[in-house]
């Protein structure tokens, strides 16, 4: 095995090689540390049900780190958009003998062979029926078919809440691990608070699909954070006595709002200090040091110039995962 010397982004990588230095500690038993045996993959029908934004905002939170990023796609459009990479890969991973003789030699096709066995995928996982092996593999050739499969697909993934993409920060081994580490940790706040998941590998397996994605979930990942924009995280009554003082005065509130707090504000600043730099200080260093370091460089910026105090602060229209 080749040594080489750790790089800058991954200080125990060597080469081929991965070094893992476990120490002792106590055991914090978190809701994450807690949702661990319950943790599963389930591949079926769900209700539709959408997610709030506080557990948006959690399953962003554990699935993000400094070399990964997390986009959750909620809107129709975007996935439809994922959608249709995802039949397109599986129709190309089915058109390939080699692929599917393997994946039907990791099957266990009932909960016996999987015990004794330890590995392999669990047919009933995936909303299939325990069935003796033998049986198991006649129903395979029968009814594992590409239409099969992708009307199944295009099921539930309709049925579902939302797509989860995961984006490393570059493709190589370091990273792939931290794409690891960022999923297990949204698995598990996802069982934390009741939420099925399941893998949709097809559009990032098949070479010929992957570019192809990479670039479609570019411009899905911008809609998104331009989506933002638009959200508001507080009621009509709030927004109304903050903004819109008894008569004659109306008027002139209306006219500052879209001109200060808007042309003025979040139109030309806060995509750069709330929807990127707040983000990424948070995920690095935690919200203390990202907003005492933010809050330095906005002041410094701004050069004493007094400002209103409810400028900044909250994270009212980034929500720290999205929607």
């Amino acid at each position: 095995m080749t040594r080489t010397r750790p790089s800058p982004s991954c200080p125990t990588c060597r080469g081929d090689a991965l070094r893992v230095t476990l120490t002792p500690t106590r055991a914090q038993a978190s809701p994450l540390f807690k949702a661990m045996a319950q943790r599963q993959c389930t591949r079926g029908d769900d209700d539709s049900t959408p997610l709030s934004n506080e557990e948006l905002g959690l399953l962003e939170r554990a699935g993000s780190s400094g070399d990964t990023r997390l986009l959750l796609l909620t809107a129709q459009a975007a996935m439809e958009l994922t959608l249709d990479y995802v039949v397109q890969g599986n129709t190309a991973q089915m058109a390939d003998a080699a692929f599917v003789k393997e994946l039907k030699a990791w099957i266990r096709f009932n909960g016996a062979d999987a015990a004794r066995l330890q590995d392999g995928l669990y047919s009933a996982s995936s909303g299939n029926p325990n069935l003796p092996a033998w049986l198991g593999n006649l129903a395979f050739e029968r009814f594992f078919t590409p239409k099969g499969e992708n009307d199944k697909y295009v099921r539930q993934i309709r049925s579902s809440a939302g797509i989860a993409v995961f984006v490393g920060a570059a493709a190589d081994k370091a990273h792939w691990i931290d794409v690891g580490r960022c999923y297990e940790r949204f698995a598990l706040q996802a069982t934390a608070l009741g939420i099925k998941n399941a893998f949709l590998n097809q559009p990032v397996e098949v070479a010929s699909v992957r570019p192809q994605f990479a670039t479609a979930i570019g411009r899905a990942g911008l809609r998104v954070w331009l989506g933002r924009c638009l959200q508001w995280r507080v009621g009509a009554g709030w927004m109304a006595f903050a903004f819109f003082p008894p008569l004659p005065l109306a008027l002139m509130a209306v006219v500052n709002f879209f001109l200060i707090f808007l042309v003025g504000g979040p139109l030309g600043e806060e995509f750069g200090w709330r929807g990127y730099a707040l983000g990424h200080l948070q995920d690095r260093h935690g919200w203390r040091v990202a907003s005492l370091v933010l809050g330095a460089a906005w002041g410094c910026g701004r050069g004493g110039q007094p400002q209103p105090m409810c400028r900044r602060g909250l994270r009212a229209g980034w929500i720290p995962g999205r929607q």
